[in-house]
């Protein structure tokens, strides 16, 4: 059985002491990592999207809650005196 010349990079390679990449097989988690999502995962994935998606094709996100703003020492104050104003008055 004839041997594989290794090509220049990987001669590179073993020279610093690195182990050359594999192409193709990934594992797992890495093919998570890289964007590369395995076939039953995407499938998966299909199913969820059609869920959660709008009309238009654009995912449905959870709208944020905004917070409501502390009303300041002195708008507070002020709207003490108004009312003060208003009792007076009547």
């Amino acid at each position: 059985m004839l041997r594989k010349r290794p090509k220049k990079n990987e001669k590179q390679l073993k020279k610093n002491g690195k182990q050359p990449k594999k192409s193709g097989k990934l594992l797992k988690k890495q093919q998570k990592k890289s964007g590369k999502l395995l076939k039953k995962q995407q499938k998966k994935n299909g199913k969820l999207l059609k869920k959660r998606q709008k009309k238009n094709g654009k995912l449905l996100r959870k709208k944020k809650r905004k917070k409501k703003k502390k009303k300041t020492r002195t708008k507070m104050k002020m709207k003490a005196t108004d009312n003060q104003r208003l009792k007076q008055t009547d």
